[in-house]
């Protein structure tokens, strides 16, 4: 059910939705960077092959996932076509 159905995607919604993309975007990366933090310190440990196994795609998984989450308040900030997509106050459900 859409809340304002009907309306363009006005400045309120564009400032709502980025605040909210902003917020799941840091604790996106937070989290991103706890997950990275282990995987450093595992790659750096190097006592055994299974610290390289594990550590490695820790650091390399969690660095694009960081990238990622920036990369959409980014665009949510910028783009205007990108914002009304994700606008979860003009989709109807």
């Amino acid at each position: 059910m859409a809340l304002v159905k009907g309306k363009k995607h006005t400045v309120f919604h564009y400032l709502i939705v980025f605040l909210f993309s902003l917020m799941k975007s840091l604790v996106g990366s937070l989290i991103w960077c706890l997950i990275l933090i282990v995987g450093i310190i595992l790659f750096l440990k190097f006592k055994t092959p299974f610290n390289l196994i594990l550590g490695g795609p820790l650091v390399l998984v969690s660095g694009g996932m960081i990238i990622n989450s920036i990369a959409t308040a980014f665009f949510a900030l910028v783009s205007p076509k990108y914002n009304k997509a994700i606008c979860f106050i003009c989709s109807s459900n």
